[in-house]
């Protein structure tokens, strides 16, 4: 994730492989916080079976898991 003045961010998606064409979803929340939800799992996150917070990229990152920290998905 790149951060930009003014508080904008940008985020670049990496799918695992067999996921290349899978379409993802970028959200920024008023916390300022971003999500990139993959579409295969928006409506299982709408419908309350999976949590929106397993997508927060900025909560992931400041739990250290990012590029920088590590090489395991969390």
């Amino acid at each position: 994730m790149t951060s930009f003045p003014g508080g904008r961010h940008a985020v670049a998606v990496h799918p695992a492989p067999g996921r290349e064409h899978m379409p993802f979803q970028t959200l920024e929340g008023d916390d300022k916080t971003v999500s990139v939800v993959p579409f295969d799992a928006q409506g299982l996150v709408s419908a309350g079976v999976l949590d929106r917070r397993l997508f927060n990229v900025s909560t992931l990152i400041s739990d250290g898991f990012d590029e920088a920290h590590s090489t395991a998905s969390p």
